[in-house]
């Protein structure tokens, strides 16, 4: 892994967090990590998808609540998928 790239480590930890602010959510269907591929990201990013059960614009106000996350730079896609990169 190069400086560019967050660990699948980091990547999980995103998703643990996201659930930890929504627990009321069915987690059935997501909050899904995907590789770079998924979106298109560049190499090295992950991106989280969550369409079935989630919040609405959950991934606004995850990348909201979460701007300060340790390891990664979090941005919204749109308000379905969440980008996790290198910060």
């Amino acid at each position: 892994m190069d400086d560019s790239s967050v660990s699948r480590e980091i990547a999980e930890s995103v998703v643990t967090a996201i659930k930890a602010l929504f627990p009321q959510s069915d987690f059935s269907y997501g909050p899904n990590l995907r590789d770079a591929d998924h979106e298109g990201l560049s190499p090295g990013s992950w991106s989280i998808d969550w369409e079935d059960g989630a919040p609405d614009e959950w991934a606004i106000e995850a990348a909201r609540e979460l701007r300060a996350f340790d390891g990664a730079f979090l941005e919204p896609r749109n308000h379905l998928i969440l980008g996790v990169y290198q910060n």
